[in-house]
């Protein structure tokens, strides 16, 4: 143990022990609240991004989504602040880097993350009394849960239907195929825990929650001693918990009851279960059976166990190599491996779970005896030395890397070991992973290590669950149906008083809504807590002797190198453009430098953390209808691996091959099973995409190559595919197309630390001297079919997705600042209250694309169409006509401020500025970019509403057959 002298510690809490972790640059203090029992986990560190989370056991015992539930109306109004909806308000008011809440099967969580030390504060105060004192009151119960209103609210003669964002949220998320797979598989694995409930809620039996159902399920779960406090960060621990102790604590003097996940009741023999999943009448389903195994394991509060459990998943399925992925994607009876596929360690008994997408139905037993033998195979065979090395490579390097990009780093490593807490394991333990990892170092070079625990942990294990879910064309209308008589039956039952009931409390929630509150009496931080400048690194820039530019930057990476080459886009035909998301998905899946794709992916695996390629495009500072398009190939190693990662990156790019045509085949048919799946969790940003197409070129080219516009692009090519012909033109295409791009002009980029660039150096001059490319043509140009300015894209869903678009100015122009505001008042002071609180969807808003200057409004998991579009344009003459004042403004560029200001991590701040660099948005740029937000005022706001967004719009809309056919025909209809 890496044990270090004890912190100063609040009178009320105990420090148990402090422990040093090397790799993370973190040293973690547990301690107990003598009184309530309540754990606090800190994460000292320099980082003066402070974060904060404090998460509830929470154990569902039905399907009505309870805990999600509360999760939302616990954020509604509390004690000390009792006002509607706080927790919007506080992203208005604040400098937050972060602000979310959870609900995951058996934890809720509710974190944040701030720079600023006073906007930490003032956020924690409001967090603490929104969890311990929430209000609860049974009108936000109504709004955030569910409800019954009348379609026509005062009319009791129209029919009745249900409202509420929670309802709305979980019938989006019950619309996806892969939710719908968990959901079916947890609960059959898991007959007799809490996973065996959905534990967002099942739009079925979300109306079966009653408000006394919400409050003692809330008095029973939101106690101190069933809370775990989490802090990262340069504030001490001690004056975090004299917060604590102020402002919670001192009012519990006891333990709550102890609320733990108990053991499962194991199978004796495998379970074979099918289950349907809904798709739109009339839909062809045939290829679109999931096929999936899972195994329940055991407690992920062993981390020997968990480490085994983990090591043992990506040997059998990490890459095409590895045996089970191989043998899977390999098989001509499904499309593609299932996305479900590996290590569940979330859950306190772990599960592992293989299988496939693409299939059918009569072909389970044939899957399933595939996997067994492949799995008898490893047991018998084991497997080689090196690739297990491989895979420890991996766990290392995910365990060294500092992350920050896509979320605050401190909130990624509480999220890493929350659940060790959660159960009352030790979550410092999964910080720490490295003397876990010495010992499976050792372990691996035992031949049987690998085979006992195929044998042992999935061969002896009778408690396997075998999941067939099928499309059903027909399920999604019984399911609208059985909702209709049920809401008839439900109707015909009332009496008059209940009829009177009903309409009282819709006017009594349109009233809540409409209520002005004093806002005063949340916290806030204003334009003069904004720091005026930004922290963006800077780069040195170098060309290699006789070759392509190189851009070093040097960062904490505690042990990583980072590598991309980048490329220029040349102009394309049009045949070419359509091909480049297919040649960024593939580059790095194929064979190269003469390699089979398999011994490919064996010595990415080995020396890489895996090899992703992308393009990027953006208009002109000056001018949004000239492109700038690159491609990156990136990638990233340990330090010891560098010079390989080099090698790799750069055969990668330059000697694909393209030879092996089953596996480019294979690839396109998993792409496109993985684009239609995942279609409704980005919906509203497609949406988007393909509204704002209508305008600009690089809009245009976004809808095309990675929105809706491609997903329907892909599902053709799959089927074309069928052909040999048709594959041997398509194989032509690609190689073309990388002709096309290996000849033209290189950049170089390393992030590392300092200590080690210069032996890097080294290896990259060695690569590339006298690999110079001349620039030839001109950039990249938009040549392609224009699109209809009103667009429905039909699939497979419960709620709808809108989006309107609108044409405004470049990014330098002084209005694109105020049409950046703009959106941030619309969405705040406006859309929130209509589209979330009043019309139902789980979210909604307006976002200014100054990249490419396009002003868009959108709504997410919403239960209305033509109504939103009106919403949309009433929002517009209401910014317009109403007396917003600069508090509103003020609210909307702390938002921006925020985004802008936010920290990634050290490497993805060099990477962020090296490629804003590559699109004119150097740091002069970007910083008159937040000096002309920080200045805009009301006046601004309301004259580049009239100036722009009165003008006619682009829409886009993605819904169901039902959904398409209420749309005015002006709207083209096209059926992914």
């Amino acid at each position: 143990m890496n044990e270090v002298a004890a912190p100063a510690v609040s009178p009320g809490f105990k420090h148990l022990r402090s422990h040093r972790i090397l790799t993370l640059d973190v040293t973690v203090h547990e301690f107990v609240h003598v009184n309530t029992g309540a754990c606090h986990y800190h994460l000292a560190t320099a980082h003066r991004e402070n974060v904060f989370m404090v998460a509830f056991r929470t154990l569902p015992s039905d399907s009505t989504g309870v805990a999600h539930m509360l999760e939302h109306t616990a954020l509604c109004g509390s004690k000390r602040y009792p006002v509607r909806d706080p927790f919007f308000w506080m992203i208005r008011r604040s400098l937050n880097t972060f602000m979310n809440a959870f609900t995951t099967s058996d934890y809720t969580a509710y974190p944040f993350a701030s720079q600023n030390r006073k906007d930490f504060n003032n956020l924690l105060d409001v967090y603490l009394d929104a969890v311990f004192f929430s209000r609860l009151d049974p009108l936000d119960f109504a709004q955030e849960g569910h409800r019954v209103e009348f379609e026509s609210p005062h009319d009791p003669t129209s029919a009745l239907v249900y409202r509420g964002v929670v309802y709305n949220e979980m019938k989006g998320d019950s619309s996806s195929p892969i939710s719908t797979l968990y959901e079916a598989l947890k609960k059959h694995l898991y007959p007799t825990t809490t996973y065996h409930f959905n534990s967002g809620g099942d739009p079925a039996h979300i109306p079966e929650l009653t408000y006394d159902g919400l409050l003692a399920f809330y008095q029973s779960h939101y106690h101190p001693g069933n809370a775990i406090f989490m802090t990262f960060g340069d504030i001490p621990a001690v004056e975090l918990q004299q917060t604590f102790e102020e402002k919670v604590l001192v009012h519990f003097d006891r333990p709550g009851e102890e609320i733990a996940v108990g053991p499962e009741v194991r199978y004796t023999r495998p379970m074979r279960v099918e289950e349907p999943y809904g798709v739109d009448t009339g839909s062809d389903t045939s290829g679109q059976t999931h096929i999936v195994l899972g195994w329940l394991l055991g407690e992920n509060t062993d981390l020997e166990m968990l480490l085994k459990c983990n090591l043992l998943s990506d040997a059998l399925l990490d890459t095409s190599a590895s045996p089970l992925r191989l043998a899977l994607e390999s098989s001509p009876l499904a499309g593609g491996v299932s996305p479900l596929s590996g290590l569940e360690e979330t859950t306190h008994e772990m599960s592992f779970v293989c299988g496939v997408e693409g299939s059918e139905k009569v072909h389970a037993d044939e899957i399933e005896a595939l996997i067994i033998a492949t799995l008898e195979r490893v047991a018998e065979e084991g497997i080689a030395t090196d690739k297990l090395e491989a895979c420890l490579h991996q766990l290392e390097l995910n365990q060294r890397e500092i992350g920050g990009d896509g979320a605050p780093f401190g909130l990624q490593l509480m999220f890493s070991c929350i659940s060790a807490a959660i159960h009352r394991g030790d979550p410092i333990d999964l910080l720490d992973l490295e003397p876990v990892l010495q010992k499976l170092r050792k372990k691996i070079m035992d031949p049987g290590f690998i085979k006992s625990l195929v044998q042992e942990l999935l061969l002896d294990n009778a408690h396997r669950v075998r999941l067939t879910l099928y499309p059903d064309a027909e399920l999604n209308q019984r399911l609208r149906q059985d909702e209709k008589e049920k809401l008839e039956a439900l109707k015909a039952s009332l009496d008059p008083e209940q009829t009177r009931r009903i309409i009282e409390q819709t006017d009594a929630l349109a009233r809540r809504q409409d209520a002005e509150e004093d806002i005063s009496l949340l916290p806030k931080v204003g334009i003069e807590d904004v720091s005026a400048d930004l922290d963006i690194p800077e780069g040195h820039t170098r060309a290699v002797r006789g070759g392509p530019k190189l851009t070093t930057y040097e960062a904490g990476t505690n042990g990583l190198v980072y590598h991309q080459i980048i490329t220029r886009i040349p102009d394309l035909d049009p045949d070419s453009v359509v091909m480049l998301p297919y040649l960024t998905n593939m580059i790095g899946e194929i064979g190269s430098g003469g390699l089979g794709y398999l011994a490919t992916q064996h010595l990415q695996h080995s020396m890489t953390g895996g090899i992703s390629a992308f393009s990027s495009m953006r208009g002109a500072v000056d001018d949004p209808d000239q492109l700038i398009a690159y491609m990156a190939l990136s990638s990233r190693t340990l330090v010891p691996k560098a010079r390989d990662l080099l090698q790799i990156l750069k055969q990668t790019l330059e000697a694909p091959d393209f030879n092996e045509a089953s596996r480019l085949r294979d690839l396109v048919k998993q792409s496109r099973l993985r684009r239609q799946g995942n279609i409704t969790g980005n919906a509203h940003g497609l949406a988007m995409s393909a509204a704002s197409s209508f305008f600009r070129p690089v809009s245009l080219l976004n809808h095309q190559l990675s929105g809706l516009e491609a997903i329907a692009r892909l599902k053709k090519l799959d089927d074309d595919l069928s052909n040999d012909e048709a594959l041997e033109a398509f194989i032509e295409r690609l190689s073309h197309l990388h002709q096309q791009l290996v000849v033209s002009d290189k950049q170089l980029l390393i992030v590392s630390e300092p200590s080690v660039l210069e032996p890097v150096l080294a290896g990259v001059d060695a690569l590339w001297s006298g690999n110079k490319r001349a620039i030839t043509g001109t950039g990249l140009s938009a040549n392609l079919p224009a699109s209809k300015p009103e667009q429905a894209w039909v699939t497979s869903t419960q709620v709808n997705f809108c989006a309107s678009a609108f044409k405004t100015v470049a990014e330098s122009h002084p209005d694109s600042a105020a049409l950046s505001v703009l959106s941030g008042v619309l969405r705040n002071s406006y859309l929130h209250k209509v589209l979330r609180e009043q019309g139902g969807a789980y979210g909604g808003g307006a976002s200014h694309d100054s990249s490419n200057g396009v002003f868009r409004f959108y709504s997410y998991r919403d239960p209305n169409l033509m109504r939103t579009f009106e919403a949309f344009e009433q929002a517009v003459d209401w910014v317009i006509d109403s007396s917003i004042t600069f508090d509103q403004v003020e609210e909307a560029i702390l938002g921006i401020v925020s985004s802008i200001d936010a920290p990634g991590s050290p490497a993805g701040q060099a990477r962020q500025a090296f490629h804003q660099g590559l699109f004119g948005r150097d740091a002069v740029h970007r910083r008159y970019v937040k000096q002309n937000i920080l200045g805009v005022t009301v006046d601004d706001i309301k004259r580049v509403a009239g100036k722009y967004l009165k003008a006619p719009s682009a829409k886009a809309v993605v819904t169901n057959d039902q959904g398409a056919r209420l749309l005015p025909g002006v709207f083209e209809v096209t059926v992914l």
